[in-house]
Protein backbone atom coordinates (compact mmCIF):
# COMPACT_ATOMS: atom_id res chain seq x y z
CA UNK A 1 0.00 0.00 0.00
CA UNK A 2 3.12 2.66 0.84
CA UNK A 3 4.24 4.11 -2.13
CA UNK A 4 7.36 5.29 -2.70
CA UNK A 5 9.66 8.23 -3.99
CA UNK A 6 7.92 10.90 -5.98
CA UNK A 7 5.97 9.48 -9.01
CA UNK A 8 2.31 10.31 -7.06
CA UNK A 9 3.57 13.73 -7.17
CA UNK A 10 4.24 14.47 -10.47
CA UNK A 11 1.53 12.74 -11.97
CA UNK A 12 -1.18 14.95 -9.90
CA UNK A 13 0.64 18.23 -8.81
CA UNK A 14 0.17 21.56 -10.17
CA UNK A 15 2.17 22.79 -13.22
CA UNK A 16 5.10 24.93 -11.58
CA UNK A 17 4.64 27.04 -14.90
CA UNK A 18 1.40 28.23 -14.26
CA UNK A 19 1.83 29.76 -10.85
CA UNK A 20 6.04 31.01 -11.79
CA UNK A 21 4.90 33.94 -14.71
CA UNK A 22 3.04 36.67 -15.10
CA UNK A 23 0.83 38.39 -17.84
CA UNK A 24 4.00 39.08 -19.75
CA UNK A 25 5.62 35.97 -19.44
CA UNK A 26 8.24 37.07 -17.18
CA UNK A 27 9.34 35.13 -14.38
CA UNK A 28 8.16 36.60 -11.06
CA UNK A 29 8.50 33.79 -8.49
CA UNK A 30 12.13 33.41 -6.76
CA UNK A 31 10.93 29.90 -4.95
CA UNK A 32 8.74 27.03 -4.70
CA UNK A 33 7.23 25.11 -1.53
CA UNK A 34 5.34 22.01 -2.22
CA UNK A 35 3.51 20.23 0.72
CA UNK A 36 1.09 17.79 0.33
CA UNK A 37 -1.73 17.34 3.00
CA UNK A 38 -4.54 14.51 4.08
CA UNK A 39 -6.99 16.63 6.11
CA UNK A 40 -9.07 12.94 6.26
CA UNK A 41 -6.85 11.34 8.25
CA UNK A 42 -8.22 10.20 12.02
CA UNK A 43 -5.99 12.21 13.75
CA UNK A 44 -6.59 15.22 11.57
CA UNK A 45 -4.47 16.98 8.90
CA UNK A 46 -1.76 14.47 8.05
CA UNK A 47 1.04 16.08 6.29
CA UNK A 48 3.01 13.26 3.92
CA UNK A 49 5.32 16.21 2.12
CA UNK A 50 6.93 19.88 2.19
CA UNK A 51 9.84 20.27 -0.25
CA UNK A 52 10.95 23.82 -0.62
CA UNK A 53 13.74 26.61 -2.07
CA UNK A 54 13.03 24.79 -5.20
CA UNK A 55 14.57 27.51 -7.67
CA UNK A 56 11.93 29.75 -9.34
CA UNK A 57 13.31 28.70 -13.09
CA UNK A 58 11.75 24.92 -12.31
CA UNK A 59 8.96 23.61 -14.47
CA UNK A 60 8.14 20.77 -13.16
CA UNK A 61 9.57 17.75 -10.59
CA UNK A 62 9.73 14.84 -12.77
CA UNK A 63 9.12 11.41 -11.98
CA UNK A 64 12.15 9.74 -9.90
CA UNK A 65 13.78 12.94 -9.65
CA UNK A 66 16.44 13.50 -7.16
CA UNK A 67 14.79 15.92 -4.97
CA UNK A 68 17.38 15.55 -2.24
CA UNK A 69 18.70 19.24 -3.95
CA UNK A 70 15.83 20.80 -2.28
CA UNK A 71 14.96 20.84 1.13
CA UNK A 72 12.35 18.98 2.66
CA UNK A 73 10.56 19.25 5.78
CA UNK A 74 9.59 16.46 8.56
CA UNK A 75 6.51 14.76 7.41
CA UNK A 76 4.08 13.18 9.85
CA UNK A 77 6.12 9.97 9.51
CA UNK A 78 9.21 11.59 11.08
CA UNK A 79 10.77 11.35 7.65
CA UNK A 80 12.61 14.66 5.71
CA UNK A 81 11.19 12.67 2.25
CA UNK A 82 7.70 12.06 0.53
CA UNK A 83 5.50 8.97 2.23
CA UNK A 84 2.91 8.24 -0.16
CA UNK A 85 -0.76 7.15 1.12
CA UNK A 86 -1.86 4.94 4.01
CA UNK A 87 -5.21 5.63 5.12
CA UNK A 88 -6.36 2.91 7.53
CA UNK A 89 -8.75 0.21 5.70
CA UNK A 90 -12.37 1.12 5.98
CA UNK A 91 -11.67 4.73 6.58
CA UNK A 92 -13.05 5.66 3.22
CA UNK A 93 -11.88 7.92 0.50
CA UNK A 94 -8.98 10.26 1.55
CA UNK A 95 -8.57 13.38 -0.30
CA UNK A 96 -4.40 14.13 -1.13
CA UNK A 97 -4.14 18.14 -1.30
CA UNK A 98 -1.32 19.48 -3.40
CA UNK A 99 -0.72 22.55 -2.76
CA UNK A 100 2.20 24.59 -4.96
CA UNK A 101 3.17 27.91 -3.57
CA UNK A 102 5.52 30.75 -5.49
CA UNK A 103 7.28 32.44 -3.56
CA UNK A 104 8.98 35.88 -3.71
CA UNK A 105 12.29 34.83 -1.70
CA UNK A 106 14.61 32.26 -2.75
CA UNK A 107 14.55 30.38 0.30
CA UNK A 108 12.75 30.41 3.53
CA UNK A 109 14.17 32.02 6.13
CA UNK A 110 13.58 30.95 9.98
CA UNK A 111 13.41 27.62 8.81
CA UNK A 112 16.12 25.26 11.40
CA UNK A 113 17.39 21.55 10.24
CA UNK A 114 14.30 19.28 10.54
CA UNK A 115 11.36 21.48 10.38
CA UNK A 116 7.95 19.90 10.58
CA UNK A 117 6.28 20.56 7.34
CA UNK A 118 3.53 22.58 8.93
CA UNK A 119 5.70 24.95 10.17
CA UNK A 120 7.16 25.29 6.68
CA UNK A 121 3.87 25.75 4.63
CA UNK A 122 3.42 28.12 7.47
CA UNK A 123 6.84 30.31 7.01
CA UNK A 124 5.79 30.42 3.45
CA UNK A 125 2.74 32.53 3.64
CA UNK A 126 4.23 35.74 4.28
CA UNK A 127 5.94 35.52 1.05
CA UNK A 128 3.46 34.21 -1.21
CA UNK A 129 3.15 35.17 -4.89
CA UNK A 130 0.79 32.97 -5.87
CA UNK A 131 -0.45 29.48 -5.09
CA UNK A 132 -2.21 26.50 -6.81
CA UNK A 133 -3.31 23.22 -5.55
CA UNK A 134 -4.76 19.83 -7.07
CA UNK A 135 -6.91 17.00 -4.82
CA UNK A 136 -5.81 13.38 -5.86
CA UNK A 137 -8.24 10.82 -3.79
CA UNK A 138 -7.45 7.48 -2.46
CA UNK A 139 -8.95 4.60 -0.35
CA UNK A 140 -6.99 1.38 1.15
CA UNK A 141 -9.70 -1.29 0.33
CA UNK A 142 -9.28 -4.98 1.97
CA UNK A 143 -7.86 -7.54 -0.16
CA UNK A 144 -9.79 -11.11 -0.19
CA UNK A 145 -9.71 -12.79 3.40
CA UNK A 146 -8.42 -9.04 5.05
CA UNK A 147 -11.12 -7.22 6.93
CA UNK A 148 -11.13 -3.30 8.30
CA UNK A 149 -9.84 -2.92 11.51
Amino acid sequence: MKQSGVSLVSRTSPRMASVRRNRRGRCVSESFVLVVEDPDAPSGTFRHWAVYDIPGDKMGLNEGEDVSKFRQGVNDFGNQSYDGPEPPLGHGVHHYHFRLAALDTAHIQDVQGKAKASAIWDKAQSHLIEKAEVVGTFEAKAMAGETAG
